[in-house]
């Protein structure tokens, strides 16, 4: 039983160990394709950048979990081709469902799922170009930046057309703002956001958007 109850378009995952599950972000990219729509492994595996190979035991799991069935079977000389869909458009997990103690260590926990893959991809894009990367410390009007980079005085301006495109994690601590500007910044990187989703490309790329008044 996978704990499951349908709101709309959405499905609750009430199940701790389908939570438990959903904390692999391997699982949850290969489950991504299949929101809300209709594919076949090949498809979703086209759109993933992946094999078939390595999608098809990762749909074998979410199907044993109850978030991934077949849709419907193409017949055709040799074996069928079956189409498979997530059983709603989007999945809702409360954090009561899980075994956290806490809210705080819950959000903590949900957004230590993907910071890994970025740190890990961050690094390694520094490797391949052969720099050396640490904490740069400065001040940006009232409040003290922390952001990663190379050190100072080495030529690297991520902002020019030849340089990867990455934007390092950087955390402005104390920016001062009105309400009002504090909800245009929030709309303003939430429409940047939406302008640029689903536009589809050659190359797979991690965005991360923190706003919380402190």
């Amino acid at each position: 039983m996978t704990g499951q109850s349908e709101t709309s378009a959405w499905i609750w995952i009430t199940d701790p160990d389908v939570a438990s599950e959903l904390s692999r972000p391997t699982l949850l990219k290969a489950l991504g394709p299949f929101l809300g729509r209709e594919l076949t492994i090949s498809e979703a595996g086209a759109e993933l950048g992946w094999t078939v190979k390595r999608l098809f035991p990762l749909a074998l799991r979410l199907h044993a979990l109850g978030l991934l069935h077949v849709s419907r079977v193409t017949p055709r000389p040799g074996r069928a081709i079956k189409h498979y869909t997530a059983p709603a458009a989007g999945l809702f997990l409360p954090f009561d469902a899980t075994n956290f103690e806490t809210l705080e260590l819950a959000l903590e926990r949900a957004d230590a799922l993907f910071r890994p893959l970025y740190f890990r991809s961050l690094a390694r894009l520094g490797l391949e170009r052969g720099q050396r990367w640490g904490l740069r410390i400065t001040r940006s009007g009232p409040s003290v930046q922390v952001s990663a980079g190379v050190p100072p005085g080495e030529d690297l301006d991520l902002l020019d057309a030849g340089a990867p495109a990455v934007l390092p994690a950087a955390w402005d601590l104390g920016l001062m703002l009105d309400f009002a500007d504090a909800k245009a910044l929030q709309r303003d990187l939430e429409a940047l956001r939406r302008s640029y989703s689903g536009r589809g490309g050659a190359q797979a790329y991690l965005l991360g958007l923190s706003l919380t008044p402190l």
